[in-house]
């Protein structure tokens, strides 16, 4: 039983995500537009160059 529930749940295989909500307010769970694909590469990018405070980037 748990696992039909994680897939209905978590993976949601061969169908919408999130079928009550509008395709243009689906974000990343909708269609993969160029402008969101902009914008999910910009957040990537940000979260990869964000300086680290200096107790946790101080080597152990």
């Amino acid at each position: 039983m748990w696992r039909a529930r994680f897939e209905h749940e978590v993976v949601r295989t061969g169908r919408e995500p999130v079928p009550y909500l509008a395709g243009k307010r689906r974000g990343i769970l909708g269609p993969l537009t160029e402008r969101i694909q902009k914008n999910m590469r910009v957040q990537v990018i940000g979260s990869l160059t964000k300086r680290l405070p200096a107790q946790l980037g101080a080597a152990s």
